[in-house]
C-alpha cells in the first residue's frame, strides 16, 4: 500500500440499483493507519442515510485489518475478509465479504490527483447484484470540511465536457508489473470514442435501458450509473475486454481489464483531462 491511501478521508458514495437507477448517497469517513506490526487498519465510520434499500443498513463503524504481501492485500477482519491487487501506483481493486453486513462485494480505488480518488464496487448477495456503488474521496482537512462532502456533478457524457481529451495510460501485465505508461488521447462523438493510443474505436447503441457495444473486433454491452459507464466486449477468438470509466470534474479515469481464455492478461489505468 502506498502511503497515498493513509490517512483519514471523506467519502461520498453514490448507490445504484442494478438497472443503473440512482437510490441516494452513503457518507462516510475513513481512515487508514499503519499497525505496530506493519499491518494496516481500515476504520470506517457510515452516517444514517435518508433512503430505503439495503445500503442504508451499512452505519456506524467498521473495522478490518490489512496485510500487505508484495501486490497483494489480504484483508484479515473482522469486518472485511478478501483480497486485494494493485495495478501500478495508485490503483487497487479488491474483492471479498462482508460478515457483518452479510454481502460479498467488488471493488476498485483509483488515485486522481494529491488527496483524491474515486471508489466504489458492486455489492452481492449469492451472486446476485444488490447495488452498484461510485464514490469520490478527499482527505480530510478544513477547507474540505468547509466545502462539504465531496460530490460528482456536472456532465455525465465527457463528450458534453469537451470532444477531445488528453493524458496517460499505465499499462501493467497480468502479474502486476507495470509494463508501459505513455501519452494517450481520445476523441469523443455523439456515439462514442477513439483513443489515439490504440488506434481503436468504440461506438455505443442505446438498447432497452444499457448501450450495445463496438469496437473494431469486438461486441458487447454497457451500462451507465451515474457518472459511470462500465461495460464487456468479447470475441470469437476468446478475448474478453471489461471496462469501466469514472468521470469526475475535469478527469476521466478508468480501469480496462483484458483477458484471453478468462486469464487477465494486462490491465490499462486511463486518467485523461479535457483540452
Amino acid at each position: 500500500m502506498t502511503n497515498d491511501f493513509l490517512g483519514a478521508w471523506r467519502v461520498s458514495e453514490y448507490v445504484y440499483n442494478p438497472d443503473g437507477a440512482f437510490v441516494g448517497v452513503v457518507h462516510q469517513h475513513r481512515r487508514l493507519e499503519r499497525l505496530a506490526n506493519g499491518n494496516l487498519q481500515v476504520w470506517q465510520f457510515c452516517e444514517p442515510c435518508d433512503f430505503d434499500h439495503p445500503m442504508a443498513k451499512r452505519v456506524g463503524e467498521y473495522v478490518f485489518d490489512l496485510r500487505v504481501e508484495g501486490r497483494v492485500r489480504r484483508y484479515l477482519g473482522p469486518d472485511v475478509i478478501g483480497v486485494g491487487l494493485s495495478w501500478g501506483e495508485g490503483a487497487l481493486t479488491g474483492s471479498g465479504f462482508w460478515p457483518r453486513f452479510g454481502y460479498s462485494f467488488t471493488s476498485f480505488s483509483i488515485q486522481t490527483g494529491a488527496g483524491r480518488q474515486v471508489t466504489g464496487g458492486k455489492f452481492f448477495e449469492a451472486g446476485a447484484m444488490m447495488a452498484n456503488i461510485i464514490g469520490v474521496a478527499e482527505v480530510e482537512s478544513s477547507e474540505v470540511e468547509s466545502r462539504g462532502w465531496p460530490r460528482f456533478e456536472g456532465p455525465s457524457w465527457p463528450g458534453e465536457v469537451s470532444m477531445l481529451w488528453r493524458g496517460t495510460v499505465t499499462v501493467v501485465s497480468g502479474e502486476g508489473t507495470v509494463v508501459a505508461e505513455h501519452a494517450a488521447e481520445r476523441r469523443y462523438d455523439r456515439s462514442g470514442w477513439e483513443d489515439a493510443h490504440d488506434a481503436d474505436a468504440v461506438r455505443l447503441q442505446e438498447n432497452s435501458g444499457a448501450f450495445r457495444a463496438f469496437s473494431k473486433n469486438m461486441q458487447g454491452l454497457a451500462r451507465r450509473y451515474g457518472w459511470m459507464l462500465e461495460g464487456e466486449l468479447f470475441n470469437e477468438c476468446g478475448a474478453c475486454l471489461t471496462w469501466m470509466e469514472l468521470l469526475s470534474g475535469a478527469q476521466l479515469t478508468g480501469l480496462r481489464r483484458w483477458q484471453q481464455d478468462g486469464v487477465i492478461t494486462r490491465v490499462e489505468v486511463l486518467r485523461l483531462t479535457p483540452i
